[in-house]
């Protein structure tokens, strides 16, 4: 009986697949890619350029070096924030101090933390019309017929 051949050794696999992508291309294209990117920008600097080089100098009219003149009215503010820093100032002085609203009738304005307080211990005043009308005469305290 003659003895059976050893098996073949399995064969060498190779180092890549077939349908793998060579590595040469996507370096070839991605430094072609920055190389075109790179003369866009060149050219559109150099555009630009030459535009602001021949924009014309703007005209300086004498009604812009003249600061004595002012503008009709109505105004822009000059300056917002002092504006409403000082409009801030003057409702807090009037929520938190006392003062005149009326003083011919004896009207005046408390701070509110004191009127709060007041409303708190005694409640709201009741409410009374202003002008006497039919509905705050005789009639109407009399109870209607049916």
């Amino acid at each position: 009986m003659p003895d059976p051949k050893p098996p073949a050794p399995p064969a060498r696999p190779e180092s890549r697949e077939p349908s793998d992508v060579r590595p040469l291309g996507p370096l070839v294209f991605a430094v072609s890619l920055f190389l075109t990117v790179a003369l866009i920008m060149l050219a559109a600097k150099g555009v630009l350029d030459r535009l602001a080089a021949s924009r014309p100098r703007p005209i300086r009219l004498p009604a812009a070096v003249e600061p004595s003149s002012l503008p009709p009215e109505p105004r822009l503010q000059s300056s917002p924030t002092a504006d409403l820093r000082a409009m801030r100032g003057r409702e807090a002085k009037e929520l938190n101090g006392y003062g005149w609203v009326d003083r011919p009738a004896g009207v005046i304005h408390i701070p509110i933390d004191r009127a709060m307080r007041l409303v708190a211990d005694r409640g709201l005043p009741s409410w009374r019309p202003s002008l006497p009308g039919p509905a705050a005469g005789k009639d109407a305290q009399q109870e209607p017929r049916r």
